[in-house]
């Protein structure tokens, strides 16, 4: 593998090229060429590191043909600059959103300081991998924008005559297509499908993150293999770019790559969210990919040689046996983090039950490929077919259609990836033996968690002085493994009587234990309580003795076992009721909190609502003229996708998808996740993951309104913006709306992955029942379901404040159920909330919140069904 090259694809334009031609005073190290202003930073970048040279003719080349096949697509569409004048900096615009934000140009004095912390900081980090090209590489590639961000240098253009997309989008879309110009290479989709039936195999809350935990980290070392061996480049989506993960392991290799990207991230999550407030940035992201996921189940990978699917099945079932060694509790020292220990009971029973999985592929996998010079073939025949570029366009393209290499090869791995059979796994071999170890008598059982796997567990349960506690046949068998039960007090919060858990169960459970260093799996049970804890609702004298319960349920005790039953647990509870700015009643139940993005598929095809806008009011250095006329030029190539969208896209304007603008989505999306994440548990939810467009989280009731309302505005960023310092920002995903699903359930008497799994069925629901989507399903357990926009939330929240307060009569969806259906909707509705309170502005609210669906019987009943389902946070 040419490392240097890499590097040098990386560093092909300097990152201040905006400003190179905008102003001799920002020129550095070369005057005359900004080519030669890169290759001079290059140097005193790597300057004593065992790194450099001079890049051949052929080597030249094969960078010059990676950075066309990058460019985005409003790129295409300009002609070569002629080189006779300039587009000073101004601003960026939004490539999804069309939003604009203004570049904040330091003066040439403050850039030269600032570069010169920039150089500083890669240098600092090179340093640990001097003499090592792989390592010098990656160390670049991971430093590279974090300095720049953190030296307080602005984001500037790939191109100033369209600022749509970043010079660092550019540089390592560049560095990925430097894979594909030597022929030989591929792009790859591995998947791990079915992981919403992994996830939601589940007992309590902890379960949830132990799967999501699971996928992340066996997606995450696999796209690590192929990294290792090709580079980070590779990696596609998600990117590596802020990933927390990717720096966490390279860290473990390359000393000092971890701190520079907690110090780039403190701005983004230290200011915006508060972090900081709460812990150290670098520990609070440490901790998150410790418990959390937001490394999905799906990787793309732009691979130089594609030695087929076998390559992918081999590093998977390599990555197999390294997290069955970990959830064993053996060494493993390959992970992005160090693994804390499990109890010794609780070690014992793991390793019984994983006995002999070694050969057994415990997770499915999906693999899909299509080769560089498969889509080579017929490019011109598909392109024309595909996207209707006639001869006209053809020319003002400049004849080179490689440029759709990209496209195409992601339309053909997208159609093989949906037509491929999954490889699930085998629990059984050919003669039907079973390959898992079964430790219990009798005829082998399916895990009561997840009938798809067997158990290799079971942990029989008897009533016992009003206890539900292991029956003697468990007992005998942990007695067996040389377990002293009244030595492992933990165990029956591990492993509850009447479990019975199979292969992926206990993996699942083992290595959540050692990453979240927890003594038990957290329960929703303590999702519920723990709001109200920290608010303060159990300090009172009246409600001392209920504290001391609602303690022990936090640490890790059974409700039940504390407070007797569920029931009585909520009435004692209730007595502990807020007032002022918290008037809520404490109780077992929970929200379970679902989002999507909109339209996301359509997005990644490069569907877009608003059509691309050049931009006119820039200060043009020398010829106005020639701007203008390249200026029209690609106007008239934008106009020709305007019928392609039409059947592509079923309206709207298509981008053709380019490396450039995936590089921009992926980045977009691990930021908001990231956010996300932050967002969720500054407000004492629990995260199960966050993957950008979207999100499973646990919450008390109270903040699961403002949780919806600030992802909602993450997701946008500000003003079509994630700023992660004063002067860099990245776009965010403004081209469609995101939309949401709350459920009340109880923590107890509601069996939680069934109430998991409504929520996504009533996402999906919303998103088709009000129009434009970026819509909000409110509904409870007990079968009251009503639906709104995202927009409304604040007046959701206000509705049901005032149920909490008394200030709006707990009887409204029962005034507005017995006055049957009404012709003028919004007028009775105002009339009845009028008779419930004498607060004038809920009429408002009730009215915004409830009359988004179409039609008038619809909107009744749907009045009915939120107003009623708003009652549960009482």
């Amino acid at each position: 593998m040419n490392w240097f090259l890499k590097s040098f694809a990386l560093l092909h334009d300097p990152p201040h090229k905006a400003l190179w031609f905008e102003d001799a005073d920002y020129r550095v190290y070369d005057k005359n060429s900004h080519e030669e202003e890169a290759a001079k930073l290059f140097d005193e970048i790597f300057k004593g590191m065992g790194f450099g040279g001079v890049p051949g003719s052929e080597e030249s080349a094969a960078v010059a043909e990676a950075d066309r096949l990058a460019a985005s697509f409003d790129r295409w569409a300009l002609p070569p600059s002629p080189g006779n004048y300039w587009v000073k900096a101004k601003y960026m615009i939004n490539p999804f959103g069309r939003e604009r934000r203004e570049i904040k140009k330091p003066t040439p004095q403050e850039f030269r300081e600032r570069l010169g912390k920039f150089v500083g900081e890669v240098r600092r980090v090179l340093e640990a991998a001097k003499g090592d090209e792989r390592w010098l590489y990656f160390a670049f590639y991971a430093a590279y924008e974090l300095a720049w961000i953190k030296a307080g240098l602005p984001t500037l253009p790939a191109d100033t005559r369209v600022p749509t997309h970043s010079i660092f989008d550019h540089l390592y879309a560049t560095a990925s297509m430097l894979n594909w110009t030597r022929g030989g290479g591929c792009l790859m989709v591995v998947d791990l499908p079915g992981i919403q039936s992994i996830l939601k195999s589940a007992r309590k809350a902890g379960d949830y993150r132990a799967g999501s935990l699971l996928v992340s980290l066996v997606a995450w070392r696999v796209a690590w293999r192929f990294m290792e061996r090709h580079g980070p480049d590779i990696l596609l989506s998600p990117t590596p770019r802020f990933n927390p993960l990717f720096y966490a392991q390279l860290d473990r290799r390359v000393k000092g790559v971890w701190g520079l990207y907690a110090g780039a991230m403190s701005y983004y999550v230290g200011k915006k969210f508060g972090v900081s407030q709460q812990l150290p940035v670098d520990e609070w992201l440490h901790g998150l990919i410790r418990r959390s996921s937001l490394f999905p189940g799906t990787l793309y990978l732009a691979l130089p040689e594609c030695k087929g699917e076998d390559e992918a099945y081999s590093y998977f079932d390599e990555v197999l046996k390294e997290v069955l060694e970990a959830a064993r509790g053996g060494e493993a020292p390959n992970l992005p983090f160090d693994l804390g220990g499990l109890d010794d009971g609780v070690k014992r029973v793991v390793e019984a039950g994983l006995k002999g999985l070694e050969s057994v592929r415990y997770l499915p996998i999906r693999v899909a490929v299509a080769y560089v010079e498969e889509g080579l073939r017929n490019l011109e025949k598909w392109t024309t077919e595909r996207f209707g570029i006639d001869d006209e366009v053809k020319k003002l393209l400049g004849g080179d259609l490689r440029r759709f290499l990209f496209a195409r090869l992601l339309e053909m791995v997208n159609e093989r990836k949906r037509r491929a059979l999954p490889k699930y796994p085998s629990w059984f071999d050919k003669e039907g033996r079973p390959r898992f170890s079964q430790t219990y008598k009798g005829t082998w059982m399916h895990s009561s968690l997840d009938p798809s796997q067997p158990a290799v567990v079971k942990f029989g349960g008897v009533f016992k002085d009003g206890n539900l506690t292991y029956d003697d046949e468990t007992h005998s068998w942990l007695k067996s493994l040389g377990i002293e039960e009244k030595k492992d007090a933990n165990l029956t919060k591990v492993f509850k009587p009447k479990e019975a858990l199979g292969p992926v169960d206990l993996i699942k459970r083992a290595l959540y234990l050692r990453s979240a260093k927890r003594a038990g799996i957290d329960s929703v049970e303590v999702v519920a309580l723990n709001y109200y804890y920290l608010k303060h609702y159990f300090d009172s004298e009246r409600c001392r003795e209920i504290k001391g319960l609602v303690e022990r349920v936090l640490d890790g005790e059974d409700v039940e076992d504390v407070f007797g039953s569920s029931e009585a647990a909520d009435r004692r509870l209730a007595e502990c009721k807020g007032a002022g700015e918290e008037p809520w009643t404490p109780g077992l139940e929970y929200v379970v909190i679902r989002a999507d993005g909109d339209n996301v598929g359509k997005l990644l095809r490069g569907c877009l609502p608003k059509e691309p806008q050049m931009p006119q009011d820039v200060e043009v250095v020398r010829d106005r003229e020639q701007f203008e006329k390249d200026m029209k030029h690609a106007l008239r190539v934008l106009g020709a996708m305007r019928e392609t969208a039409k059947h592509i896209c079923g309206g709207g304007y298509l981008v053709v998808p380019s490396p450039a603008y995936y590089a921009a989505v992926s980045a977009a999306l691990m930021v908001t996740a990231i956010g996300d994440a932050a967002i969720v548990e500054k407000s004492q939810g629990e995260l199960v993951f966050a993957g950008g467009d979207d999100l499973l989280a646990f919450s008390a009731k109270p903040p699961s309104f403002d949780i919806v309302k600030e992802t909602r505005e993450n997701y946008w960023g500000e003003g079509g913006f994630h700023s992660l310092s004063e002067s860099y920002f990245l776009p965010a995903l403004t081209a469609y709306g995101r939309s949401y699903s709350l459920r009340v359930a109880h923590a107890v008497t509601d069996m939680m992955s069934v109430e998991v799994d409504k929520a996504a069925e009533l996402l999906d629901e919303a998103k088709d029942r009000v129009p434009g989507k970026d819509a909000l399903a409110i509904s409870t357990s007990t079968g009251h379901v009503g639906f709104t926009k995202v927009s409304a939330v604040g007046s959701v929240k206000a509705i049901a404040e005032a149920y909490a307060r008394r200030t709006l009569g707990r009887n409204l969806p029962y005034d507005v159920e017995a006055w049957g259906e009404a012709a003028e909707v919004e007028y009775v509705l105002r009339y009845l909330v009028g008779r419930n309170t004498d607060k004038k502005e809920l009429a408002d609210k009730v009215v915004e919140a409830a009359c988004y669906v179409d039609g008038r019987g619809e909107k009744w009943k749907n009045a009915v069904e939120l107003l009623k389902a708003l009652r549960a946070w009482i």
